[in-house]
């Protein structure tokens, strides 16, 4: 659904103008059923009653503290580790006492509840400037450079440059990230649960500033019109969870699976092609910034 809206929200005499161009969408897609009547097809991240872009996976607690270590020991954990939601036991059953792949299940999904942008022009005399905001609210996104052996930047075993994160030691009990070393849980593949954040963000997407030349001057030019401008993109965050936690600019680097190797979080689609936005090692977006000069002869 697609909701747009144009208004002019002050005219004055004098040459003031000040109009809004806004436009709000959402999309949602749920898969309805699968072949040979199964609700789940896990290897291809398919889920009967859930979105396309479903990410099946253990769910997050935080990590085990000092003072939960009797609790950590029934999971084969130690203060410092991950703590996963002991989910559910075989056959779909009750919580069990054990970490292992019946604890998994859909956590969420990659697609926003809402997303639009909004435009205002601003015109006085020969001036105009005008920016525009771009936000999304909801759904997942998936950081691999936050994975540890997604893309190693985040193993924390001394051996390499890491990027910057808050993780856990006897006198930092934060619940981020795990203590450094070899294992971050008993369960060897709970490491893809360190990539999942909220996607949420507002943007400035860009500001332009312009002059139109009077009429005087382009007669003494020969020219039709004249318009000096600047503009700038990609200005600034004014919110964003992942990037307040990470300084990360929270739009994705790239589509589908960005890591070294693929770790099966991220559904696979016939002939390589996932539209699921993921935050790898390439580039973020730029900022740009532009100086120009319109004329018409």
């Amino acid at each position: 659904m697609e909701l747009s809206l144009s208004t002019v929200n002050v005219e004055t005499r004098s040459g003031f103008t000040w109009s809004t161009d806004m436009n709000l969408f959402f999309n949602r897609n749920k898969v309805l059923a699968l072949s040979s009547g199964i609700t789940q097809d896990i290897a291809n991240q398919l889920f009967v009653g859930y979105s396309l872009s479903s990410i099946y996976d253990y769910q997050k607690l935080g990590i085990w503290q000092k003072n939960e270590a009797a609790q950590a020991a029934v999971y084969n954990s130690v203060p410092g580790q991950l703590k996963l939601q002991d989910y559910a036991g075989p056959n779909g059953g009750k919580p069990d006492g054990l970490i292992d792949a019946n604890d998994k299940h859909v956590i969420g999904n990659g697609d926003a509840k809402l997303q639009g942008g909004m435009t205002n022009r601003f015109a006085y005399k020969r001036f105009d400037l005008s920016f525009t905001l771009y936000a999304r609210f909801g759904g997942l996104l998936i950081s691999q450079i936050h994975q540890p052996t997604s893309l190693y930047l985040t193993n924390l075993q001394g051996d390499r440059n890491q990027i910057k994160v808050d993780y856990w030691t006897p006198n930092n009990p934060t619940n981020w990230f795990p203590n450094p070393g070899n294992t971050l849980s008993p369960v060897t593949n709970a490491f893809s649960v360190l990539g999942y954040y909220d996607a949420s963000f507002v943007k400035v997407r860009s500001i332009n500033l312009g002059y139109t030349f009077a009429p005087s001057v382009l007669k003494s030019l020969y020219a039709q019109s004249i318009r000096i401008y600047a503009s700038m993109d990609n200005i600034a965050t004014l919110f964003s969870p992942y990037k307040k936690q990470t300084g990360i600019d929270p739009e994705g680097t790239g589509t589908g699976d960005q890591s070294v190797s693929p770790i099966g979080n991220i559904r696979n689609v016939s002939g390589g092609v996932n539209n699921t936005i993921t935050v790898g090692a390439s580039a973020p977006p730029p900022r740009s910034i532009i100086i120009g000069l319109n004329v018409s002869f």
